[in-house]
């Protein structure tokens, strides 16, 4: 009597708990069906509109490309041009795209701005026939527009079947002085055509509304009975909804269905893109998705019923005893061992869990010889990537000072030769030499001296709190009489002049590291050059800059520019001389204090707000305090 109390306790507990879950499972899974195909419906729309989109913005950019144009002549006015050649030019732009209905050149004569003439009609091409009825469009919106250099795009306009939009562009000559306007009317068919053939599963469609709100496409079968639809427009041109994803609207559509419907603003052109999806259509696949769920939902239910009667009788016990055993190893006692005596699967169950107490065991001692064997290896590996370094950094170093030893060694020889022949003029160039020679020595020997005291993988030993500016302009201070010497212009720009823009570092390595900068830009800039110097702030960094117009970095030169004994190729051209170390001690000090090395070539100047790019711009990044 008491195993059929705890067995009916059990089958009773069993359903209640099968029933939650399966409600709780149809509910969520209702909501979640619905939400996801409402997000999928939002998606599909957002796409079609995205795609109709990208199609009206190539159809105004072609339009654009070809009514905006520069006559490569020194000329004041299109008027200076032959009439036959403006004939020709008109012909040729209208036979390169046929939605052209109408092109005209209005005169404009930029000497004489108040000139009478500006704004008349020089020549017009309308269906493909040169007209002799020429106007007057000083007053138009589209000369006004255009005679500022923007190009014009009026409103949406009916005109029999069609329909068409004014698009005017200025022209100017080879000196980019504004010289004329052409003018014209295009025709919207391939807009109106892209938006008859989309659809939206299958009875989807787009809807195009102009900057009033007049739906102007739309496809050819739907018929009017309300003004839903419209309502949406004016709320889209408004800046209601913007396009996002997921953001959509359920109403009654102009055209009598309830729609799921999203619309994005056209802001190069003003218009509204509206996707409207009758609901019945939209969700279709969600109604049925329910019903199979209803049914499955059902099945499963009576198969946990019968689950229950089953196996009520048989869990209980085992079960706990498996609870009590779990916990104990789980809490690392790995000797215990769980006893059942069932003579079924629990009972295989408990031998399960004492051989994974046998094995979590075993397998705790293997990981700990693991990880001392992985400890140990990644310290062999480390090792011999260290001495790898150091090998090809000796080979390196070993052929960069030999160039130097063996001129200074030929240098000796020829002057003791000349000094023995009483040449004292052969002495004296050869001195010169010699003198030359052995600074590139000390340059390299130095050089080397630098990375050898940083090390590899250096760290700074010691910081100290100091300002980056005033560091910055002592050491253009250091560099000030050489750049004057080739009378360059070296400038210091920092971004906020109250600012101190105090880093704690290597004082004597962020001198070094702005020095090679500093002298790599003084060195490669050419006479009557310009260096400039920036300091700047962004977030948790402090950029130190070096922009210089000289012979810049090639491309293929970029990435290894910052390696051993790297020089790029049209500094060795130039013959300077040069380790190929500097940027590499730059790179491993800004590197050791956390920061960032880079380059970009050619760099970007603004003059007189006209953008050039020459040079290079070498800058690092270093944490602020």
């Amino acid at each position: 009597m008491l195993s059929l109390n705890i067995r009916n306790k059990i089958l009773f507990l069993f359903i209640l708990i099968s029933i939650i879950p399966l409600a709780l499972f149809a509910v969520l899974g209702g909501y979640f069906i619905n939400l996801a195909q409402n997000h999928s419906i939002a998606q599909l729309e957002s796409q079609l509109i995205g795609q109709k989109e990208k199609e009206i913005e190539k159809f105004f950019t072609d339009i654009h490309s070809l009514f905006k144009i520069q006559i490569a002549l020194p000329i004041a006015s299109l008027g200076s041009v032959p009439e036959d050649q403006r004939e020709f030019l008109l012909k040729e732009i209208a036979a390169s795209n046929r939605n052209i209905e109408k092109l005209s050149f209005l005169e404009y004569d930029s000497v004489y701005a108040d000139k009478l003439e500006n704004g008349m009609e020089l020549n017009k091409l309308e269906n493909g026939i040169f007209s002799a009825e020429l106007s007057n469009q000083n007053n138009s919106p589209q000369f006004q527009v255009a005679l500022k250099g923007d190009s014009y795009f009026g409103s949406v306009y009916q005109k029999g079947n069609d329909f068409l939009m004014t698009v005017a562009a200025p022209v100017k000559n080879k000196d980019g002085i504004l010289i004329g306007i052409m003018s014209g009317e295009i025709s919207l068919r391939p807009i109106i055509q892209s938006i008859n053939n989309a659809m939206l599963g299958s009875s989807g469609y787009l809807l195009l509304a102009d900057d009033r709100g007049v739906v102007w496409a739309r496809p050819s079968q739907l018929k009017e009975s309300g003004f839903g639809s419209n309502v949406f427009v004016l709320s889209v041109l408004g800046g209601e909804y913007g396009g996002v994803a997921g953001q959509i609207q359920e109403y009654q559509s102009t055209f009598g269905d309830l729609v799921m419907a999203s619309g994005k603003r056209l802001n190069n052109v003003g218009w509204a893109l509206i996707a409207e999806w009758p609901k019945n259509d939209a969700y279709a696949i969600v109604y049925s998705i329910i019903n199979q769920g209803i049914i499955y939902l059902i099945l499963i239910f009576s198969i946990a019923v019968i689950a229950a009667l089953l196996f009520a009788t048989r869990i209980t016990k085992p079960i706990k005893i498996l609870d009590q055993g779990a916990k104990i190893i789980g809490h690392g006692d790995f000797a215990h061992r769980i006893q059942i005596q069932s003579k079924d699967e629990l009972q295989d169950l408990a031998e399960r869990f004492n051989e994974m107490a046998k094995n979590l065991k075993d397998i705790g001692e293997l990981r700990e010889t693991q990880a001392r064997m992985e400890g140990l290896s990644k310290s062999l590996e480390k090792e011999k990537e260290l001495s790898q370094i150091k090998d090809k950094f000796i080979a390196t170093a070993s052929h960069q000072l030999r160039t130097p030893v063996s001129v200074i060694r030929w240098l000796a020889e020829s002057m003791r030769s000349a000094v023995a022949q009483n040449k004292m003029a052969i002495v004296e160039s050869q001195l010169d030499d010699l003198y030359k020679n052995m600074e590139s020595l000390a340059l390299v020997i130095g050089d080397i001296l630098t990375i050898a005291e940083l090390g590899i993988g250096y760290q700074p030993a010691f910081l100290m709190e100091f300002s980056l500016k005033k560091e910055a302009e002592e050491a253009i201070g250091r560099f000030r009489k050489e750049a004057e010497e080739k009378n360059i212009s070296l400038n210091f720009k920092p971004s906020d002049e109250k600012d101190d823009y105090k880093i704690s570092a290597s004082l004597l390595n962020i001198r070094r590291a702005m020095e090679h900068l500093l002298a790599n830009a003084v060195t490669y800039t050419k006479k009557d050059g310009n260096i400039l110097v920036e300091l700047s702030r962004a977030e948790n960094k402090i950029e130190f800059s070096v922009k210089d117009d000289g012979i810049g970095v090639l491309p293929e030169d970029q990435k290894l520019i910052f390696g051993e004994f790297a020089r790029g190729k049209n500094s060795v051209e130039m013959k300077n001389v040069g380790t190929g170390l500097g940027l590499f001690i730059v790179k491993t000090i800004i590197e050791g204090h956390k920061g960032e090395i880079g380059v970009e070539s050619p760099a970007v100047w603004k003059k007189d707000s006209v953008k050039s790019k020459l040079g290079s711009r070498f800058y690092f990044f270093l944490p602020s305090r």
